[in-house]
């Protein structure tokens, strides 16, 4: 998916309400008192846990085109590739309050440092790895460990900014990531066109080295002494799940993302047995994965930049239905047409998926307080964390039994047909398409567009 989205595979399972490029790309128009980008980018400090971030998210979308390719090449089954997933999600759910707590109480530098070298020597061995349980092992390591580092890398950005370059420096952060999450893995698509997957993640290990030494160069941060008495996390964990029972529409949203999920974790495990056996283009079919993800991404990268002008034009409601009905373009599979249709239809998903993520996001952040949505974000990381690992879990076999053309046709019936279909019967469509008459009014639609 945190300048955070969606991103198939494992590692961004369950990051979507944490950004969209929308949403940055907003933030990034917005002043700061004065501050800009140029004055964030010369304290040295920051400069350098900037890169450390750019570092990590790109070894990460690297990995998401490598790692299902390198399952599927060792095992030739979409069962074991929903369990590698499935195992690599596990991490996100338990250790997220946990590595929340660890980033207050010890040097976030030390946390961030370590899990960098960790995931260095444990990326670098799955290339030398030749079975299903050898990698799966390792793959539960490198999330423990990104598990584990994502929290301190977040807060530390306030740390070394300080107060008068936070504004600026977590825009900056955003606009960043967002970007490294679509170009990732149209980088990892051309490693593996031209190199195959195994040194596919040699490139990630040298980003997480290169993240680590940057951190090595960062000051000490110091600790701070007052969170030293304990948190309550099961509290916080349970008041997180009353903000978001008390919001009717947040609810809905949220279950409808869990229904979305089966077309996310498709992306994962059906398009590698599509290429390679529907498709059996032979030893054309790992890069023509890497390539098909890499239009995805494409697609995600234009709705990011088209979103301000669509939900100024046709409005954040239809942002939403494009979104949720996306997935009914995966039954185009299932008749498998020319590879150049197969392409434009993941670029139109990707593009609608980067749509769905933006006007989410504004939902969120419009019906939820501030002070809320940490505990929020807490909780809808661990339900649709949830959700992906049960999808990948059914998914996995389903494709193995009856091939992946027609998990297409479940898939894209299920998630586009029932996502609408929660908006619909809870009444959170229509309170959508009433609330925004009047705020599009308000806002002068008509009169003036976006820059």
């Amino acid at each position: 998916m945190a300048g955070q989205d969606r991103t198939v595979g494992p590692e961004g399972a369950g990051d979507h309400p944490a950004g969209g490029m929308g949403m940055t790309a907003t933030t990034a128009r917005s002043t700061a008192d004065g501050v800009t980008y140029r004055d964030v980018l010369t304290d040295r400090d920051f400069r350098r846990l900037w890169g450390v971030t750019i570092f990590a998210a790109l070894g990460e979308s690297i990995a998401q085109i490598a790692l299902p390719l390198l399952v599927y090449a060792i095992t030739g089954s979409g069962t074991m590739l929903g369990i590698v997933f499935a195992i690599s999600t596990l991490p996100k759910i338990v250790l997220s309050p946990l590595a929340g707590l660890l980033a207050d109480r010890v040097d976030r530098r030390r946390i961030v440092l370590v899990c960098d070298l960790a995931r260095v020597v444990a990326v670098g061995s799955l290339p030398f790895m030749d079975t299903a349980f050898q990698i799966g092992l390792v793959a539960l390591i490198i999330a423990v460990f990104t598990a584990l580092s994502r929290p301190a890398e977040q807060a530390a950005i306030p740390q070394v900014a300080g107060d008068r370059l936070l504004m600026r420096a977590i825009s900056l952060t955003q606009v960043s990531n967002a970007a490294i999450r679509v170009v990732g893995p149209i980088v990892g698509a051309g490693l593996v066109a031209i190199l195959g997957p195994g040194p596919a993640f040699f490139a990630q290990a040298l980003c997480f080295a290169i993240s680590s030494v940057l951190v090595f160069r960062l000051r000490p941060l110091p600790i701070d002494r007052r969170a030293g008495n304990p948190v309550p996390v099961a509290r916080d964990l349970v008041s997180g799940f009353g903000v978001l029972w008390r919001h009717r529409v947040i609810r809905a949203i949220v279950m409808a993302e869990t229904v979305w999920g089966g077309a996310g974790t498709i992306m994962a495990i059906g398009l590698v047995a599509y290429t390679d056996v529907t498709l059996n283009l032979g030893d054309r079919a790992e890069s023509t994965f890497a390539l098909l993800i890499g239009s995805f991404a494409a697609g995600m990268a234009c709705g990011g930049l088209l979103a301000s002008r669509v939900e100024w034009r046709l409005g954040r409601s239809f942002m939403l239905g494009f979104g949720y009905f996306a997935p009914l373009m995966l039954i185009t599979l299932v008749f498998v047409p020319p590879l150049p249709m197969t392409f434009v239809a993941l670029f139109l998903f990707g593009l609608s998926d980067s749509l769905l993520v933006v006007a989410t996001q504004q939902i969120v952040v419009e019906r939820i307080p501030n002070e809320e949505r940490g505990r929020f974000y807490a909780v809808w990381t661990a339900i649709i964390t949830a959700a992906w690992s049960v999808w990948y879990l059914i998914l996995g076999p389903l494709t193995d039994a009856i091939g992946a053309p027609l998990t297409f046709l479940v898939v894209g019936l299920a998630a586009g047909l029932g996502c609408p279909l929660v908006l619909l019967l809870t009444g959170t469509l229509r309170e959508l398409l009433l609330a925004e008459g009047p705020s599009r009014k308000r806002a002068g639609v008509v009169a003036t567009q976006p820059e």
